[in-house]
């Protein structure tokens, strides 16, 4: 039984491993089982160690270790941009009243991008006009994030402009429809800056 002498240390404990990652404790202290982490995302959260989890938990886990890894990939990874040496793509408003989406334009290929990922930035290299353009992302049909980018007179482009999305998964395809604040089929060229995990 464990008690709450500071004289007391680990090796005075016959039934314990001293690793309170993996024993399971009664109410007395004394050890139960040991077991393994928990499995990923398991249901389970009786114990320290299914909140904390293992050291192998990656980015899609729900562990504090898993979140802990997920948000070192975000801060530590390189950035990317896509399309990557080749010209932006081209999305065009539609028509018949202001602020009508066009049609989907492919912006990522699909099992273009191997690896999860998020869109952090929208380059918006050339805009046809000086209006309001509201830019609509797609992982194919499903809406994963939008914004509004004005262009005014004294300005042809804008610099990269911030948006947040949940991550994605490996081998997405990324689509867009853009819409403008004037009845008019107004384009704008964009690239996307994303980091994978």
């Amino acid at each position: 039984m464990r008690t709450s002498s500071a004289e007391e240390s680990n090796e005075n404990l016959p039934n314990e491993s001293g690793d309170i990652m993996t024993d399971n404790y009664d109410a007395n202290g004394n050890v139960l089982s040991q077991n393994p982490v928990a499995d990923v995302d398991g249901a389970g959260t009786e114990f320290v160690k299914d909140v904390v989890g293992a050291r192998t938990d990656d980015h899609d886990t729900t562990t504090l270790a898993g979140r802990v890894h997920r948000q070192d990939d975000h801060t530590h990874k390189p950035a990317n941009v896509y399309p990557t040496l080749a010209p932006a793509v081209t999305v065009t408003a539609g028509t018949g009243a202001a602020f009508t989406l066009g049609a989907f334009v492919e912006i990522v290929p699909a099992s273009t991008i191997t690896e999860d990922f998020d869109v952090h930035f929208v380059n918006a290299e050339q805009m046809s006009a000086n209006v309001t353009y509201e830019l609509v992302l797609y992982n194919v049909s499903t809406e994963i994030a939008r914004m509004r980018i004005t262009r005014d007179a004294t300005q042809l482009k804008s610099d990269g402009v911030p948006l947040t999305m949940a991550v994605q998964p490996a081998n997405s395809q990324i689509r867009a429809k853009v819409a403008s604040s004037v009845d008019n089929a107004d384009t704008i060229n964009i690239t996307l800056a994303y980091h994978t995990y």
